[in-house]
Order: structure tokens, then sequence, then C-alpha cells
């Protein structure tokens, strides 16, 4: 994962004339971008980089800078589509996707990205951009604005049950596996609905193209519009795959 500076950073400190730059700013959120939140201390990222953490603390103010940092960057990758003739319904999904992108390259918990932080000038043009596109299509400023926010709460969300199953798992919890161990010890008789559905189960990808268009029809019906073509309910078949008890 590439990082760039911005013009808001400190400068570097001095380093004696010939000696090779170890550390700065750039290699530290690269390392630390390889790391998951829970291994990123400053400790074991000084280890990891081969310097000190004295050094390490020239350059940020500590863990929870290093992960405002990096989100900063993630929301710096988010890339928005093309503002065509799209319908806005369908260019919201396009811009949630995008988010959804941005938002799982980052290696941590979600927690320090802020979507239009007020220090990061990358995303308040995205902001304006969604606003731009939810007002032309006839959306009050206010109604906009409450559109933008159910959107990334949306994503946020869904991303952050991602990241946090994605944990379990490298701990060693699959609780996928667990749930169908659990559903076997039923007797077969049991839990009908559940044992038939359990066994068409989406893909995390149609999940999330599920839950956009839930919500993404429900402002359009509170709005007076038809259902959009791309938020309607597909046919859906059973995920091939899926683990069996």
């Amino acid at each position: 994962m590439t990082l760039t500076t911005t013009h808001s950073e400190p400068a570097p400190a001095r380093r004696g004339r010939g000696r090779p730059r170890r550390i700065d700013r750039k290699k530290i959120l690269e390392a630390a971008a390889q790391m998951s939140a829970d291994e990123l201390s400053m400790p074991d990222l000084a280890r990891r980089m081969g310097v000190s953490v004295a050094a390490l603390y020239r350059y940020v103010g500590g863990r929870d800078q290093v992960l405002e940092l990096l989100g900063r960057h993630a929301m710096a990758t988010l890339e928005l589509p093309a503002q065509d003739h799209a319908h806005w319904a369908e260019w919201m999904m396009g811009y949630a996707r995008a988010l959804r992108a941005a938002l799982r390259r980052f290696p941590g918990r979600i927690s320090h990205v802020h979507p239009g932080a007020p220090d990061t000038p990358t995303s308040l043009d995205h902001v304006e951009t969604v606003l731009s596109v939810l007002t032309r299509a006839g959306f009050p400023d206010g109604e906009a604005m409450a559109t933008f926010l159910l959107m990334v709460d949306v994503v946020f969300g869904f991303v952050h049950r991602e990241l946090e199953t994605a944990a379990e798992m490298r701990a060693g919890r699959d609780y996928h596996r667990l749930f169908y161990r659990a559903l076997a010890e039923r007797l077969a008789e049991e839990l009908p609905v559940l044992r038939r559905l359990s066994f068409s189960e989406l893909s995390p990808d149609e999940q999330f193209a599920e839950t956009l268009r839930t919500a993404l029809a429900g402002v359009a019906v509170r709005r007076g519009e038809r259902v959009p073509a791309c938020c309607r309910h597909p046919k859906q078949t059973p995920r091939k795959g899926a683990i069996k008890p």
C-alpha cells in the first residue's frame, strides 16, 4: 500500500550528513499498514522496522496517530464512480462499493476512519460530490445529507462486522463453523426454517449488495418514487460451497 505525505506534516528530523535515512513518516505508515490493529503497538512497530521506540516518536505521536493517519490514507484511496447519467440510487450503490473497498484496505478497526473529516481535504471533496449528485436528483438539502449519512452508517456497519469476523477467524474462533456444528446437534425436525435458509447463505458481496438495495429502496419509497431497477430484489439461488454439518 503506497502512502503519500501531505503539506501538513512537520519537517522531518535532521540526520547526520551521509547517513542513510532508516525512518520517516512514510516508512512508518507503510510498516504499520502491514499490521493488524491488534498487533499494532509502538514497541512492535519499532521492532518491525528495526528502530527504537524513541525514534518513532520523533515522527508520530503514538499508536492512535498512526491509526488516524492510516485512516486518512484509506479515505484518500477512495475512487468515486463517474458522474454520468445514472440514476441517483445506482450512483450511490457505486459510491458505497467504493467506500467499502477503501475501508477494507485499512489494516485495523475502522474507528479511526472519518469520511469528510475537516482536516482531510480529499474527503471533503468526496462528500461534496455525493451531496451534489443527490441534490441534482431533486433531494432537498437536509434529505441529501441524511441519505449520505445513512449510506456511511450502512457501509461502516457492514465493514466493521467483516473485519471483526476476520479477526475472530485469525484468533481461531470460526463462529460460522460453530453454528453449523450446533445446528447438526439438534434433531432433524427441529428449527426447520433456520435449517433450510442456512444453506442458502449469500456470499459477503451478495449480502452487501442486498443491504444496499434494501436501504436505497427505502429512501426511494420515502421520496414517493418507484423502487429503482438497481434496488429490486433479484432471484437468488443457494450458494455453492456452503459449509455443511
